[in-house]
């Protein structure tokens, strides 16, 4: 289902315990090229027990040694992979199996299906052969930049408690040419230790909407448009407004929530920007009468700003928040880059209670502090909506809202 449509459970105990078990590490052979070096053998089976909210996770370790020969081979810098002996091969390639379980003996589970977030972070050293130190990460950063680990994009990002259906994530490692003799020297001797490190979070999304995965028949069941608006979407395609004053809003069940939302306009030198709405109220239960407040990613305002404005009844206000080009270097004119005001951008709307009916809303762009702003705002026996607006004569691209 969309838009938090999954069945909520009907109750869960605050702390939740459950195995997530690493299975099946999965290489294929690789070599150092014009150097000796080898994947070390891996845990085949990794088991521990995580308990969802205390931060606890399961790690496993892989480790490139170039003193143990193994049946795994040797890695190959990318481009040396013709210098190299018959069984070279420039990369390696991983393949974890996740399950995640209840504890049986002491369930804390009730009711419907619980979904989780899979959130992996990986890290690696590198050790001087014969030596016992890690090498320092500023100092030698551009040693560490000889390493490259990437992920696959179609690795699940959603698990399932107690499906026995493994979920699989895929990775790359390969390596990049040194640039001299030293640098050279210095990794065809290290040892490089690999730590892979898995978390489940629960999926507690109020909106969880992938545009490019929805029908229209899917965004009819979960939106609200203004009279005579024109919002289209279809499988692999993004949520497109025609032209013009267009809105498109979604209820919300939560006061305090953080709303997110992936976009980009489609064309480069037009005017044009779009909107995300928050705090909206319908008045009269009326979608064509929103009142509440905007964040608007408007380039053609003063060659490109950052803009709050509260709405009332279907119209808009003088903005309450700005951030020009011009401060802090958070973003270019559209002016100087007009190419970057057309690429997908993640904004990010933080809304909580402070105090009573005091509000306040926090505002990011890909992930960077924008500022905030504090106003006074009832939330509490309304129906909430988040929405979405376009502007102008360019069609803007929307691919993600969630709530949560």
């Amino acid at each position: 289902m969309i838009g938090g449509g999954r069945m909520k459970q009907t109750k869960l105990v605050r702390y939740l315990t459950a195995f997530l078990i690493v299975l099946s590490l999965v290489l294929t052979t690789g070599t150092f090229a014009y150097w000796v070096g080898n994947v070390e053998g891996t845990d085949s089976k990794v088991e521990d027990t995580l308990t969802i909210g205390s931060g606890k996770t399961v790690t496993t370790q892989l480790t490139i040694d170039q003193n143990d020969i193994s049946d795994y081979g040797q890695l190959v810098p990318s481009k040396q992979i013709n210098n190299s002996i018959n069984l070279a091969v420039d990369m390696i390639p991983l393949n974890y199996s996740l399950k995640w379980f209840e504890e049986q003996s002491t369930s804390q589970i009730y009711g419907e299906e619980i979904y989780g977030i899979i959130k992996t972070s990986i890290r690696y050293e590198i050790i001087p052969i014969n030596e016992s130190d890690v090498l320092d990460y500023l100092e030698y950063s551009n040693i560490y930049n000889l390493v490259n680990i990437e992920e696959n994009e179609n690795n699940q990002k959603e698990i399932t408690l107690n499906d026995d259906t493994p979920k699989n994530l895929q990775y790359v490692i390969t390596l990049a040419e040194p640039s001299n003799q030293s640098e050279y020297q210095i990794i065809k001797n290290a040892v490089i230790n690999f730590y892979f490190t898995f978390e489940i979070v629960l999926n507690d999304y109020d909106l969880d909407l992938n545009f490019v995965e929805m029908s229209q028949t899917d965004l009819d069941r979960v939106s609200i448009q203004a009279l005579n608006q024109n919002w289209t979407t279809d499988k692999e395609q993004p949520l497109d407004n025609y032209r013009g004053e267009e809105r498109i809003f979604f209820p919300i069940s939560r006061n305090d929530y953080t709303v997110t939302v992936q976009a980009n306009l489609s064309e480069i030198n037009s005017s044009g920007g779009y909107g995300i709405m928050f705090d909206t109220v319908f008045e009269a239960d009326d979608p064509n009468k929103d009142s509440g407040y905007i964040f608007q990613f408007d380039r053609g305002f003063a060659d490109g700003e950052m803009i709050v404005r509260p709405r009332s009844w279907g119209g808009e206000f003088n903005p309450i928040f700005t951030i020009n080009h011009s401060e802090g270097n958070l973003f270019p004119s559209e002016k100087d880059n007009p190419e970057w005001w057309t690429e997908i951008h993640e904004i990010t709307i933080n809304v909580t209670t402070i105090k009573d009916s005091t509000r306040e809303a926090t505002f990011y762009l890909d992930g960077t502090l924008l500022g905030s702003i504090q106003y006074e705002f009832e939330a509490s026996d309304q129906q909430l909506y988040v929405g979405l607006r376009g502007w102008g004569w360019t069609t803007t691209n929307f691919y993600s809202l969630n709530v949560r």
